[in-house]
């Protein structure tokens, strides 16, 4: 397990802005709901933007990745506790409450934790972008699908094994603001080593595979399978996502959970190599 180094001034300073900037994001939220009278749905859209957003002051004011990972970490048992015992109703969902919010914490911190990679050398991050191109089109993709597949979807999506309350015009949504965010996300980070060719192409292809899993994820957990499913295509390695997930359950939770993850990725490698079974 890598050690925990000694925080820099810089640092400090990036966890006190970060935790600043999440308070005014749930205060703005809550004075949405209650001054202009949105529903709990679109200010909960709201939180999830602003949250996945900061992604980007993430990657500017911090300095070293083992801090950048605190927040959203911490993020998981908040909203654990604000989704159980209603603390925000801007937070709470109009049709029951799902573990979407948790899971979107979970899979920022992981792929962030991931990634890290050549994040302490300064800007662009390394392998960072990597883990941003799953974030941003988890962030907005998921976003836009619910705000306009609510408001103005009428039409069901024909896409394969997609849920029942998918909409053509949300999934539209959906594309287009994934290719606008992963064009922007890829070219900033990834572009001088990918080329032009490279980030369109990697835009669309994220916009395909993120609007369908988008669609066909019930309860919440588009908000893993899209940042884990892009992981997987661009990394091209879909043995070492269970391995990622295994490295980072163990840097927070060195004793308790390695029988059960060591399970999970042992059944993992076996799908893979019998993919008949």
């Amino acid at each position: 397990m890598d050690s925990f180094p000694q925080p820099t001034e810089r640092d400090i300073v990036a966890l006190a802005v970060t935790f600043t900037y999440s308070l005014l994001l749930l205060a703005t939220a809550e004075a949405i709901r209650i001054l202009f009278q949105y529903d709990t749905d679109f200010t909960r859209k709201v939180i999830h933007i602003g949250a996945g957003t900061w992604a980007w002051g993430v990657f500017i004011l911090f300095e070293k990745w083992q801090f950048a990972i605190i927040p959203f970490g911490i993020y998981i048992a908040i909203t654990y506790l604000a989704l159980r015992l209603k603390l925000l109703k801007s937070m709470d969902p109009s049709e029951g409450a799902t573990p979407g919010t948790i899971y979107f914490c979970f899979s920022i911190t992981v792929l962030f934790y991931v990634f890290h990679a050549g994040f302490d050398e300064g800007w662009p991050r390394g392998r960072e972008y990597l883990a941003m191109s799953g974030i941003m089109a988890m962030t907005f993709g998921d976003a836009m699908a619910s705000i306009v597949g609510r408001r103005s979807g009428t039409r069901p999506v024909p896409i394969p094994f997609a849920i029942l309350n998918k909409t053509i015009e949300g999934s539209w949504a959906c594309f287009v603001s994934i290719v606008v965010v992963e064009v922007f996300t890829l070219g900033v980070l990834a572009g001088p080593t990918i080329g032009q060719s490279g980030v369109i192409f990697g835009a669309l292809t994220a916009a395909v595979l993120g609007t369908w899993l988008e669609a066909i994820s019930p309860w919440g957990t588009d908000n893993l399978t899209v940042p884990f499913g892009l992981r997987l295509i661009f990394s091209n390695n879909a043995l070492s996502l269970a391995t990622d997930v295994r490295r980072y359950l163990d840097f927070c939770y060195p004793k308790g959970v390695q029988p059960s993850v060591e399970t999970a990725t042992f059944h993992f490698r076996r799908c893979l190599e019998n993919p008949k079974r």
